[in-house]
């Protein structure tokens, strides 16, 4: 009976490290994805501002849309020239109150406290900047940036004309001054295009909802977000947070299983109870490892499907961007608040068996028989 009792304490036992694992990791996930400074923190680095700039720009530069092909100017930057540009055109502290208002926002309406969230990105400093006349430094930084132009290159410059397609154009950086400023004109003129195709403000929720479905709206297989299935994401979300509390419970009631079928003394309490909490500790870092790896995945996935699989309309690439940026963050903060608290598992449970230890073992208790012999004669 007592073998019986151990084997299933076991089967058990290895039951509560992932259900612990999953309990942690899912909770955490929950905690940390509702944690509105992690998106603000996730925006406030140049890598997010670069990729919004590129964003913006090629999102109103379409060939279809912007006179002489300007666009097609932009598509070929390289990314340290992007960079370059985002810092002469995108002030951070501007963009870091429109966006974190814009989070909060967002967060005041997965809490209900708004009937639909307010996303707006306002370009009005932005143009401003676009049509200045201090664009000239700005652009000189850009070229320098470039890589050298080939002989093919500096010819199509040179016979570059103020009414021609910026498509005949490669971004490079000409030898000589005439090419130069020529190449410096060239994308003072097309920023100037794309500032006259810039809305002063840029509801995002407006393209979201809005934006042209790629299939019939009746059609099964339309992906097209309608404030509908915003709705039910939000109720989802509310759902979750409050059911993912009980995910420890099921370690737990493992654990009393554990002590009903096999644990008779303190000692064998502590000496379970500490071996569980280490192993599930250990147990719980694995994810640590394979995050890097689904996060560069989930990225390329992003990057080659996002557009296909959702219809965003104008918003699609910007809401990759936001996307991107937000992930990283909320991965960041995941792993640091998983690995505190394992850590603290871990040391728990080292403690436990540290006691397990102290403990002196129980005194061994008579069998049946020999209860019954023991029995003293009644004089």
């Amino acid at each position: 009976m007592r073998c019986l009792g151990r084997s299933l304490a076991i089967v058990l036992f290895i039951l509560i490290a992932p259900a612990t694992a999953c309990a942690f990791w899912l909770f955490n996930a929950n905690r940390v994805a509702l944690d509105a400074n992690n998106y603000k923190n996730a925006l406030q680095n140049s890598f997010a501002y670069t990729n919004l700039m590129t964003a913006v720009i090629q999102n109103f530069s379409s060939e279809e849309t912007t006179p002489r092909q300007a666009g097609e100017l932009f598509k070929k930057l390289p990314p340290d020239a992007w960079a370059t540009l985002s810092s002469k055109l995108m002030r951070a502290a501007e963009i870091d109150q429109r966006i974190n208002e814009d989070i909060d926002a967002l967060f005041n309406w997965i809490n209900g406290k708004t009937v639909t969230p307010e996303i707006l990105l306002d370009f009005t400093a932005l143009k401003q900047r676009l049509t200045e006349a201090g664009m000239s430094d700005a652009m000189t930084s850009l070229v320098t940036r470039l890589p050298r132009c080939q002989t093919d290159q500096i010819t199509a410059i040179t016979d570059f004309k103020e009414t021609d397609s910026f498509a005949r154009l490669t971004p490079c950086n000409p030898p000589g001054d005439t090419e130069k400023n020529t190449m410096k004109a060239a994308f003072t003129s097309a920023l100037l295009i794309v500032s006259k195709q810039l809305p002063d403000q840029w509801n995002l929720l407006d393209d979201i909802i809005n934006g042209q479905p790629t299939t019939p709206i009746n059609s099964p297989d339309n992906n097209h977000v309608d404030l509908f299935k915003l709705n039910q994401f939000r109720s989802a979300v509310v759902l979750q947070g409050r059911l993912l509390t009980l995910l420890f419970l099921i370690p737990v009631a493992l654990m009393c299983l554990i002590v009903i079928v096999t644990i008779r003394s303190f000692k064998a309490l502590f000496r379970w109870l500490g071996v569980s909490l280490v192993v599930s500790g250990f147990f719980s870092l694995i994810p640590v490892f394979i995050l890097p790896l689904g996060n560069s995945i989930g990225n390329r996935g992003i990057n080659e499907n996002g557009a296909a699989n959702l219809d965003f309309g104008e918003a699609t690439q910007a809401i990759t961007v936001l996307v991107e940026s937000m992930v990283q963050s909320i991965i960041n903060a995941l792993t640091l608040s998983v690995l505190l608290q394992v850590a603290a598992l871990i040391i728990v449970g080292l403690i436990a068996i540290f006691i397990s230890v102290l403990i002196l073992p129980p005194e061994d208790e008579l069998g049946e028989p020999e209860a019954v012999n023991s029995v003293p004669a009644v004089a």
